[in-house]
């Protein structure tokens, strides 16, 4: 009988792009490489045959430290069909700046509607968890007069679910912001505030 082979797991972090989970979309991935010897019986390992065998498979994500908010499980940019549902999700793992009392503000921007005056301006709200309605509006130009969704210290906090209905309108945006010092404002100060943003644009049918 051939004895195992000795496997050696080698890593190669170089970006490779392909298909990986055939949606059709390239993805990032890296390269796993297994060097591999096959020793024969009553001869030395490294006399017998050997290669490298490789696979590519997906890149295990680094967490990310900070506020993540997403709207229809995407980050940064997504769609929705106009008029249809939504799904807004806040998160944060707060890393080495757990306990940090913070102001933590969600905000949301309506940009565009159906029927909108050419010059209607873009409409702001921020998140109240105390108020019947939640949304309440403030003007977007006047930070002052947006509320904290939360005051307190920093804590990993899972994905919580902030929207969830049938949008109107074709354009939003939403932010999920905590910032320092912990003063009841908005005050987005050089170095003392993490903010995720996502874009939300409407797909007509």
């Amino acid at each position: 009988a051939i004895a195992a082979p000795e496997v050696t797991r080698l890593t190669d972090e170089s970006p490779i792009y392909f298909d990986w989970d055939g949606d059709g979309s390239v993805d990032t991935g890296y390269l796993v490489r297994f060097s591999f010897v096959f020793p024969a019986a009553g001869i030395m390992a490294r006399a017998g045959p050997s290669g490298i065998a490789a696979e590519v498979g997906p890149r295990v994500p680094e967490p990310v430290i900070g506020p993540i908010i997403m709207a229809n499980g995407q980050t940064e940019q997504a769609t929705f069909f106009a008029g249809g549902l939504v799904d807004v999700i806040v998160q944060i793992d707060p890393g080495n700046y757990i306990g940090t009392p913070v102001d933590w503000f969600v905000v949301a921007c309506r940009y565009e509607w159906e029927g909108m005056p050419p010059d209607a301006a873009p409409e702001y709200y921020y998140l109240d968890l105390n108020h019947p309605d939640r949304w309440r509006p403030f003007g977007g130009n006047d930070l002052d007069t947006c509320r904290p969704t939360h005051m307190g210290p920093l804590f990993n906090l899972p994905p919580t679910l902030v929207v969830t209905g049938n949008l109107p309108g074709w354009k939003y945006q939403f932010w999920f912001v905590v910032d320092y010092p912990m003063n009841g404002r908005l005050d987005l100060l050089p170095g003392l505030h993490l903010i995720s943003t996502v874009t939300l644009d409407a797909v007509v049918e």
